[in-house]
């Protein structure tokens, strides 16, 4: 019979091949025999992470922590199971303590600045991203993680650097092509936007997003019949992605298929019922066919999103469209939504 160490290291060997339930099984195994391993416990938390149950994973890091305080790697990756949870404040505290114990620990640092990006605080992301680099300066998830965070903040520059040095280290990392792509975009270069993405989807030909993003680009460059292939396949990959049934609504009404444009934004705000600029777009073009099924309860849920976020909403709803709701609005709310329309 194996030792409780020949036993963890056999564990760890069919975690790391990907045979996890085999891995799963003796952990419990060595549990039963032996229950305080915090590392055991640790490593189960893992495995319950990459298969999708992060609260079981976090229940697992909780166990390790009781057992040793001091475990750094459990800390982060409890961290890393709450930000799967949205719980990004306990996640960057988790991070924090992971740090306290060891401050060269660059993928906490990483983490902390994920959390800290979900969080709105781009700069002390960028921050963090930036001391994980003088540790490793060859972590390709730091260097992209640091330009999803300078997008965000509104420097695409910074983000296309960041994304170009991922792929510099990782070529075939799919994630930073999409992202660069984006920073491209962004500053209006759809070229080299649609370069980025049809540089994934030949590493991932699956990927919805990429499909999206390169739908949009091909719109911006004027070949719609393009843009539609792109939208569809992208729904074909995922029937449930509401951008991509927006973005094909906005493409057909340019081509002047409004049933269909309407179709599709019907199907889109089925499935992001809160997305103000949606309901908008389908209002739109119902006033355009002269159908009001509906036209009402629509048009007052956005002057209701209006009242109740109106820098938001006007920022993102042309004015023509606002002005023309049936519902009726002030017109200290028409000159706001035109004025942030301008902006």
């Amino acid at each position: 019979m194996a030792t409780i160490p020949e036993a963890l290291n056999i564990a760890v060997q069919h975690h790391k091949a990907g045979r996890l339930q085999e891995a799963l099984q003796l952990y419990d195994k060595i549990l039963e025999v032996a229950p305080d391993i915090a590392e055991v416990h640790n490593n189960r938390g893992a495995l319950l992470k990459a298969c999708g149950q992060p609260q079981e994973a976090v229940n697992c890091y909780e166990r390790a922590l009781h057992i040793n305080p001091r475990y750094a790697e459990a800390h982060n990756n409890m961290g890393n199971a709450l930000q799967e949870l949205g719980h990004f404040e306990h996640a960057a505290a988790c991070c924090r303590s992971a740090l306290e114990i060891n401050p060269q620990f660059a993928q906490a640092r990483n983490n902390l600045g994920n959390a800290l990006k979900e969080l709105g605080r781009f700069e002390e992301a960028i921050a963090c991203y930036r001391q994980a680099l003088q540790l490793m300066p060859e972590y390709a998830e730091a260097h992209y993680n640091c330009g999803l965070a300078a997008l965000a903040n509104g420097d695409p520059v910074q983000a296309r650097n960041c994304h170009t040095r991922a792929l510099q280290i990782r070529p075939e990392y799919v994630e930073a092509h999409l992202s660069l792509g984006l920073a491209h975009s962004a500053q209006g270069q759809f070229v080299e936007a649609a370069v980025c993405y049809e540089r994934a989807l030949a590493i991932s030909p699956m990927y919805a997003e990429a499909h999206v993003n390169l739908g949009a680009a091909r719109k911006e460059l004027g070949s719609l019949d393009q843009a539609v292939n792109h939208y569809r396949r992208a729904l074909e990959i995922k029937p449930d992605f509401a951008e991509a049934h927006n973005n094909l609504g906005v493409v057909l009404e340019e081509q002047g298929v409004l049933e269909m444009a309407i179709a599709s934004y019907r199907r889109a705000l089925e499935l992001a019922p809160g997305s103000i600029v949606v309901c908008a777009q389908l209002i739109h073009q119902l006033q355009h066919v002269c159908s009001w099924t509906d036209l009402m309860g629509l048009s007052r849920s956005v002057v209701e999103a209006f009242d109740g976020d109106a820098a938001g909403v006007a920022s993102t709803i042309a004015p023509f469209t606002f002005f023309s709701l049936p519902v009726p609005t002030t017109a200290a709310q028409q000159l706001q939504c035109a004025r942030a329309w301008q902006a």
